[in-house]
């Protein structure tokens, strides 16, 4: 089984991101789903991103391969965040986490995910 080019697992300020390109193969998932486990065992509380913005579709046995799964780390993780997607992958994606018991939200970009504080006086960090 091949999977997707550019789809990939990584930390970003305390969260884990699964960023994926093109089409989401149960290979994919079987790659990804152990390399995100590592990263939440690692973070301990921490939230779940996936970026779903450049997705073209998926097969349903990945999304089981995540439902199978993702209840593992419950501890883990508070909340997914799920950026982008069709109205299909986020309904799958609220199943998962439905089933696994943890709090889902949705945005649309990942500025929504990863907000800039601004302090008191106006300047980023």
């Amino acid at each position: 089984m091949s999977t997707s080019e550019g789809t990939r697992v990584y930390e970003r300020d305390g969260k884990v991101v699964l960023y994926i390109a093109g089409h989401y193969s149960i290979a994919d998932a079987e790659r990804t789903v152990p390399e995100a486990g590592r990263l939440f065992t690692r973070l301990g509380k921490c939230e779940f991103v996936p970026d779903l913005r450049d997705m073209t579709g998926f097969d349903s046995n990945a999304r089981l391969v995540w439902q199978e799964h993702l209840a593992e780390f419950k501890r883990s993780v508070h909340t997914v965040t799920m950026i982008g997607g069709s109205p299909l992958a986020r309904m799958s994606g609220a199943a998962v986490c439905l089933y696994a018991g943890i709090k889902m939200k949705f945005a649309s970009s990942l500025d929504e995910a990863f907000p800039r504080s601004v302090s008191k006086t106006g300047t980023t960090h």
